[in-house]
Formats: structure tokens, C-alpha cells, sequence
């Protein structure tokens, strides 16, 4: 019974660590900068079309020193509004960009969908083709950023509304209406940190 009882929790415990992605903590109005963390900010444009508006949708990054996943909320549910500005306090670090995550309703339910993003390349198009296996053989490559401590980081207009994610810069429009809202952030002196 003691071993049963063991390989449970030994079971429990693998399982949990290898689900162990942290949401990210939402900036606040009245929130300032943290000791050893920045916040990165940008806009996020979504796929139109998708049969799944009402459902959220995730970005997952995984810090590149010490191996810690992360997910924040790129559109919220019930929300069909083309795009929305996310602000997020982030640990410091070099980051990866994982994952889109989605949702698409389907006549009896629906599908969730964890989309690997690369650069380049519609991954979720490649999983449709019959030729998957050559192209995987390729060498893949994340989309990177940095986050400096004590920063706001522009990351820039995040570019999902395409089959191929790309990134651009566009200030001035966006910080104009967040200085308005988080009067205790600097946006004049932001970092850009453009995913490459």
C-alpha cells in the first residue's frame, strides 16, 4: 500500500512540474516598476476568421536562463475587438516566444490549439501538410526578446492577424492612450525590445 501511495505522489509531482506554466501578473493603473523584474507592453492583433471570438487567447515564453515558462492573456474572453494593448511585469531575462494559444469552436465543441510559433513560418499550416517531416528536419527558430530590470520594454505590434507572425514598431498612437491610463509609467523612456 506505502508503494502504491508512493508512485502516486512521485506521479502527482512529475505531472504538476511538467505543467508548470506561471501567468504572468497584469500591470495595474497604479502599479510603478519592481525590483527585478521590467514590464513589457505592446499590441496585440488577432486572427480574424477564427470560428472561436469568444474565447481567450494566450502567448506562452519560456525564459532562455532559467527555463521558466510563462503565459499572458493576448485577448480576453468575449472580447471580438481586432486588437488590444497587453502590459505585463516580467522577470528579468532573455525570452523565447512558445506558443499562440487558441481556441476555435467546432459544431459539438470545440478545439483548443497550441500553436508553436517560428520565425518565418505558419507551423499551424504545417501540421495540415503531408510533408511535416522534411520540414521539421529544418533548423526552426524562436522569436527573442530581452527585458532589462527596472524598464517598460516595447515589444512592439504583435502581428497574429497574419499566417506569418511578424512584429512592428508603432509607439506613438498606443502610448499616447496608456500614459493617460498608467500615469506612474515612463513610456517616454521605454526600452524597445522588438522580438527578432
Amino acid at each position: 500500500m506505502k508503494i502504491l501511495f508512493l508512485c502516486i505522489c512521485m506521479m502527482v509531482i512529475h505531472f504538476a512540474k511538467s505543467q508548470s506554466i506561471q501567468r504572468l501578473e497584469e500591470v495595474l493603473p497604479e502599479d510603478t516598476l519592481r525590483e527585478g523584474q521590467g514590464i513589457i507592453y505592446g499590441k496585440f492583433l488577432q486572427r480574424i476568421g477564427f470560428s472561436g471570438l469568444g474565447f481567450p487567447q494566450d502567448i506562452q515564453i519560456e525564459c532562455l536562463e532559467t527555463r521558466k515558462k510563462f503565459s499572458f492573456r493576448v485577448k480576453d474572453a468575449f472580447k471580438i475587438k481586432k486588437s488590444r494593448a497587453f502590459l505585463y511585469h516580467v522577470p528579468v531575462g532573455n525570452y523565447k516566444i512558445l506558443n499562440y494559444c487558441w481556441t476555435q469552436s467546432k459544431l459539438l465543441g470545440s478545439v483548443v490549439y497550441t500553436e508553436p510559433i517560428y520565425k518565418g513560418c505558419n507551423a499551424f499550416e504545417i501540421y495540415k501538410s503531408s510533408k511535416a517531416g522534411d520540414f521539421f528536419k529544418k533548423q526552426l527558430q524562436h522569436f527573442t526578446f530581452f527585458v532589462s530590470g527596472g524598464t517598460l520594454n516595447y515589444l512592439g505590434t504583435w502581428r497574429f492577424d497574419q499566417s506569418i507572425v511578424s512584429f512592428e514598431e508603432d509607439r506613438e498612437g498606443l502610448e499616447n492612450r496608456l500614459s493617460g491610463r498608467y500615469r506612474r509609467l515612463n513610456f517616454i523612456a521605454a526600452r524597445v525590445a522588438l522580438p527578432k
